[in-house]
């Protein structure tokens, strides 16, 4: 049996396929209804075709119900409406978004206006922006009307002037005010000076102060004019000055009465001495007499000043010294002339020598000759000292002694160097040989070279003995030979290792297999590696034999085949299980269908799961037909629908039940609306409450449109408005009756301002009085806005500005006319320069003149900027600047054009050379020409260097010259061929000695054999000089010495080193012991370690000796025991302190009782007090608990409090008792 299409089963029982879950024709937009063995397709709302093909219905090309402020967006399937920007709604009903009640971007100082769909913001007066952003207008940065004498002061929105101190005005229009002319601060007897804007006190002369305050000024006490011999007297604000007696002049000025001015009697030859109030006569120097009687001295014949080396002449009232010949000086004072420090006739080679009134000439050491005259005396042709190899070097007066190369010392005395002792250029492996005046050097045995230059003799790379199997190793003066890895013996014999018998490295999984010198390692079968390491293969990466439907397992060295479940077999061949026909865990609401290797449990139709576990499907929580207003009902394997409330249908179609044109229990006052699924309920405008009840809305008492100077009447579902007495309107607008638009008592040049209920009477700008009466205000002689540029013109009622010649504006405003932007005289090539009220004319660059009439400057003819080797070309206005042939720059600027680095005609052969401003061209050596052409010269056929044993060959631009055949050099010199210095036969520790024609070979000291073939003498192995602790070491040609660690010398003589007294690896706090060879190392006490590292021991950590009551502190190497705070002692007796016996020992209270503990104390305030021993304050009983009666009065003292009995008690006030005042009188 078989099912037929649109059914699945075993023919035997065979259910329903539902295509629709599995694959279908239907279109993905499209819905899929399974029906008895087949389907259909449908498409969705919003598409439209056959259901296998669906496209999706543009509505927005079509009918929509979008708002014409609203945009249509086609989705697929659907559309949808958008509010464009500006409006709000749900795109079938688009309103204008009044941004500016809502929000906007409108800047806070700017004007929001709602346009249709959109919004404008203007910034408000006194800001300025895009109203969007808007910025305050500093009008005093800008354009403001403030007098230049006043403050602008910016304020947000606008602006105010206030004129500066010393000024008056509005701030618009600001004058001097002159302090002078009324009131001011100034004293009686200063003067006050007005200044523009302030004014000044200054005291008058004679007066002193800061003009505000002037008191008089006592001359004579302080500074004043008058003259020192002169009295002076103060008077009110001046003085006044009076010559002293003896003195005459105006008491400023006094002068002496000079009599020697005058009549007196001094001798001709005397001098008339004036003295305050007299004279005197006194004979001149070289006179003498009282004065009024002179005759003359004659000094030299008595006492004169003159020098001993000096002549003295008397004249007529004086006399004179003249200092001798060989003396200089005023006569008085006479030097030597030092004739050698200044002028004198002395030769440079000579020293002059200064006699007492002369000088003599003496030729220097090293000239001969009269001293005025000398020539230099050649020592080195006579007599010198230079040793005999020494070379005398002749100079200019004098002579050098050198010792020669070899030789040091003064030149007069030279010693041989030797060069061994000191710097030599011998090799560390050579002997440096000392001759007389020079050095050899030669290489030591087992090296070779030319003693400067020593090399190693490599053994390895010639003659050895060492094993084909084994490695030969250099040394230094020697060579030693070790086995090759794999082989085994002394390196001379080397026998091969069989290391599979041994220790070798293969893998426990792989075979060893020996050979000549080596081993090798191969993994097993079943592994794979290199031999040393092995890994186990695994098989089943690669080949295998496992059938396709099992599992190969890898095992170490093999592998294994397993059949998939769902197979059986030996795993290399397996066929498949049929679980459908034998036991399965299929479902009972599941078909099991049986595939290759395993089953598949498939729930039916109405279930869902995994087919061996089914539930049923809620197509009512996923996929189902049921309407978007109707109910999805689950059953067992299927589903129903149901219309909710409010709708009617099939449950798959369901439609909405308008209730509103059947029954509603909305009010008679209310509109019924009916909703998708229901219907709601909504009171008519002028009622409120919930639809189905509406009560009256008495709007007077809440919101409503009446103007705030009118009543509201409420009504039956609305209100009205009626405006108030002296208001007129609709009540909702009421407007204010405006007096002045009927008769009024306002001035004619008056405003009638018209109030609620009034109006007021103000005089026009221009006028001033009550406003009934009116009067002109001449505005010129008071505060006016005219310019500082403009005239003000007083009129009625108002003032008109006019602006001055030169100016234009306003007259408020008066800016000056820029005649350079209209007409104006100037010429073409000159620049018009506005000036306030005027204009000037100026030549551009390039021209003179007078602005008005302007001429091209040659500039060529005079100053310019063209460099010297640039030609200048005058232009109409300026000049050009064009460097001349050979030279580049801007013209200005001009730089040589190096024509060798760019394009010459200089031959290939030839050099070019730069010139400045050209170049030229020289054929290079070996060539000839004029630079333009060269030619090559043939050196060989004209004058050469060739040796007269090379051949002279002619090259292109040169010429070489080359040795014949048994000659070497370089050609321009040729000697014999030293065999030596090519590759000879010679042994490398062997000397080659050059031969004409020949050369031989002689072993090197520290090896034997005949010179091609020498071999090293071990003097180790034979006699040699080694001290018993010294190592002896051959080396290739020789041997060293080296002291055995432990001991030190040069190796022939050692001696013990003691490290202890140099350097040694023992710890700072190690004591070093010496012995014989060595050392040890000991940590002191204190430390532990092993004496080349020592740690300090924390006997703190360990055992001390500190006492209980004491501190351990550990320091290096040792420690330190210190007595804890209240005890004393030396740390390792500690004895407690009793704090309480000194008070400054403890810090307890005046009113505490100190107690002393084992290691510190206790401080306890007295009775009477309270606090912790260390602060005590007394205690008020009075305000706590205390013992006085009930009928007495608690007295607080410090310390303490008493009880006293109020009066009408007695008693001692713990204890009172009443006074029966009735028993006594």
């Amino acid at each position: 049996c078989q099912c037929i299409t649109g059914f699945r089963g075993d023919g035997h029982y065979c259910v329903d396929v539902n295509e629709c879950r599995v694959e279908n024709n239907c279109h993905e937009n499209a819905t899929c209804i399974n029906h008895q063995g087949s389907y259909s397709c449908e498409c969705r709302d919003g598409y439209h075709g056959d259901g296998k093909s669906c496209e999706d219905v543009d509505e927005c090309l079509n009918t929509h119900e979008c708002h014409e402020n609203a945009t249509c967006i086609n989705h697929e399937g659907s559309y949808s409406c958008e509010c464009r920007d500006g409006y709000h709604g749900d795109g079938k009903s688009c309103e204008d978004v009044d941004e500016c009640l809502n929000t906007h971007e409108c800047h806070e100082n700017a004007i929001c206006i709602n346009h249709e769909g959109s919004y404008s913001c203007e910034c408000r007066d006194g800001y300025h922006g895009d109203g969007k952003s808007c910025e305050d207008v500093d009008e005093c940065s800008n354009t403001h009307e403030c007098h230049k004498n006043a403050t602008c002061i910016n304020h947000e929105g606008t602006y105010s002037c206030e004129c500066r101190d010393g000024y008056h005005g509005d701030g618009k229009s600001c004058s001097d005010v002159d302090e002078c002319s009324n009131t001011h601060e100034c004293h009686e007897n200063a003067t006050c000076i007005n200044h523009e804007g302030s004014y000044s006190c200054e005291c008058r002369d004679g007066y002193h102060g800061d003009g505000k305050s002037c008191e008089d000024v006592d001359e004579c006490s302080n500074t004043h004019e008058c003259h020192e011999n002169a009295t002076s007297i103060n008077h009110e604000g001046t003085y006044s000055c009076e010559c002293r007696d003896g003195y005459h002049g105006d008491g400023k000025s006094c002068s002496d009465v000079d009599e020697c001015s005058n009549t007196h009697e001094c001798h001709e030859n005397a001098t008339c001495i004036n003295h305050e109030g007299s004279y005197s006569c006194e004979c001149r120097d070289g006179y003498h007499g009282d004065g009024k009687s002179c005759s003359d001295v004659d000094e030299c014949s008595n006492t004169h000043e003159c020098h001993e080396n000096a002549t003295c002449i008397n004249h007529e009232g004086t006399y004179s010294c003249e200092c001798r010949d060989g003396y200089h000086g005023d006569g008085k004072s006479c030097s030597d002339v030092d004739e050698c420090s200044n002028t004198h006739e002395c030769h440079e080679n000579a020293t002059c020598i200064n006699h007492e009134g002369s000088y003599s000439c003496e030729c220097r050491d090293g000239y001969h000759g009269d001293g005025k005259s000398c020539s230099d005396v050649d020592e080195c042709s006579n007599t010198h000292e230079c040793h005999e190899n020494a070379i005398c070097i002749n100079h200019e007066g004098s002579y050098l002694c050198k010792c020669r190369d070899g030789y040091h010392g003064d030149g007069k005395s030279c010693d041989d160097v030797d060069e061994c002792l000191n710097i030599h250029e011998c090799h560390v492996n050579a002997i440096c040989i000392n001759h007389k005046g020079r050095y050899s050097c030669e290489c030591r045995d087992g090296y070779h070279g030319d003693g400067k230059s020593c090399s190693d003799v490599d053994e390895c790379s010639n003659t050895h003995e060492c094993h084909k199997n084994a490695t030969c190793i250099n040394h230094k003066g020697s060579y030693s030979c070790e086995c090759r890895d794999g082989y085994h013996g002394d390196g001379k014999s080397c026998s091969d290792v069989d290391e599979c018998s041994n220790t070798h490295e293969c893998h426990e999984n792989a075979i060893c297999i020996n050979h000549e010198g080596s081993y090798l390692c191969e993994c097993r079968d079943g592994y794979h590696g290199d031999g040393k390491s092995c890994e186990d293969v695994d098989e089943c990466l690669n080949t295998h034999e496992c059938h396709e439907n099992a599992t190969c397992i890898n095992n170490k060295g093999s592998y294994s085949c397993e059949c998939h479940d769902g197979y059986n077999g030996d795993g290399k061949s397996c066929d498949d299980v049929d679980e459908c026909s034998n036991t399965h865990e299929c479902h009972e609401n599941a078909i099991c269908i049986n595939h290759e290797g395993s089953y598949l449990c498939e729930c039916r139709d109405g279930y869902h799961g995994d087919g061996k576990s089914c539930d049923d499907v809620d197509e009512c929580s996923n996929t189902h037909e049921c309407h978007e207003n109707a109910s999805c009902i689950n059953h067992e394997g299927r589903y129903s629908c149901k219309c909710r409330d409010g709708y009617h249908g099939d449950g798959k179609s369901c439609e909405d039940v308008d209730e509103c044109l059947n029954t509603h229990e909305c009010h008679e006052n209310a509109t019924c609306i009916n909703n998708k699924g229901s219907y709601s309920c909504e009171c008519r405008d002028g009622y409120h409450g919930d639809g189905k009840s509406c009560d009256d809305v008495d709007e007077c008492l809440n919101t409503h449109e009446c103007h705030e100077n009118a009543s509201c009447i409420n009504h039956q579902g609305s209100y009205s408005c009626e405006c108030r007495d002296g208001y007129h309107g609709d009540g909702k607008s009421c407007d204010d009756v405006d007096e002045c638009l009927t008769p009024h008592e306002c001035h004619e040049n008056a405003i009638c301002i018209n109030h609620e209920g009034s109006y007021a009477c103000v005089c026009r700008d221009g006028y001033h009085g009550d406003g009934k009466s009116c009067d002109d205000v001449d505005e010129c002689s008071t505060t006016h806005e005219c310019h500082e540029n403009a005239s003000c013109i007083n009129n009625k009622g108002s003032y008109s500005c006019d602006c001055r010649n030169g100016y234009h504006g306003d007259g408020k405003s008066c800016d000056d006319v820029d005649e350079c932007s209209t007409t104006h005289e100037c010429h073409e090539n000159a620049t018009c320069i506005n000036n306030k009220g005027s204009y000037s004319c100026e030549c551009r660059d390039g021209y003179h003149g007078d602005g008005k009439s302007c001429e091209d400057v040659d500039e060529c003819s005079t100053t310019n900027e063209c460099h010297e080797n640039a030609i200048c070309i005058n232009n109409q206005g300026s000049y050009l600047c064009e460097c001349r042939d050979g030279y580049h720059g801007d013209g200005k600027s001009c730089d040589d054009v190096d024509e060798c680095s760019t394009t010459n005609e200089c031959h290939v052969n030839a050099i070019c050379i730069n010139h400045e401003g050209s170049y030229s061209c020289e054929c290079r050596d070996g060539y000839r020409g004029d630079g333009k052409s060269c030619d090559d010269v043939d050196e060989c056929s004209t004058t050469n260097e060739c040796h007269e044993n090379a051949t002279c060959i002619n090259n292109q631009g040169s010429y070489s010259c080359e040795c014949r055949g048994e000659y070497h050099g370089d050609g321009k010199s040729c000697g014999d061929v030293d065999e030596c210095l090519t590759p000879h036969e010679c042994h490398k520790s062997a000397i080659c000695i050059n031969h004409e024609g020949s050369y031989a070979c002689e072993c090197r000291d520290g090896y034997h054999g005949d010179g091609k073939s020498c071999d090293d003498v071990d003097e180790c192995l034979t006699t040699n000089e080694c001290h018993e602790n010294a190592i002896c070491i051959n080396h290739e040609g020789s041997y060293s010495c080296e002291c055995r660690e432990g001991y030190h010398g040069d190796g022939k003589s050692c001696a013990d080193v003691d490290e202890c007294s140099t350097t040694n690896e023992c710890h700072e706090n190690v004591i070093c012991i010496n012995h014989e060879g060595s050392y040890t190392c000991e940590c002191r006490e204190g430390y532990h370690g092993n004496g080349k590292y020592c740690e300090d021991i924390n006997e703190c950590l360990v055992e001390h000796n500190c006492h209980q009551n004491a501190a351990c502190n550990n320091i290096e190497g040792s420690f330190s025991c210190i007595c804890n705070d209240g005890f004393r002692g030396d740390g390792i007796q500690c004895i407690d302190v009793d704090e309480c016996l000194n008070i400054t020992s403890n810090q307890c209270a005046e009113h505490s009782l100190c107690s002393n503990t084992i290691g510190s104390y206790q401080c306890t305030c007295l009775p009477g007090y309270r606090g912790n021993g260390r602060t005590c304050d007394d205690l008020n009983e009075c305000a706590a608990e205390n013992n006085c009666d009930a009928n007495a009065e608690c007295l607080n003292i410090i310390g303490s409090y008493s009880c006293l009995c109020f009066s009408g008690f007695h008693g001692d006030g713990i204890s009172c008792y009443d006074v029966n005042e009735c028993a006594s009188e």
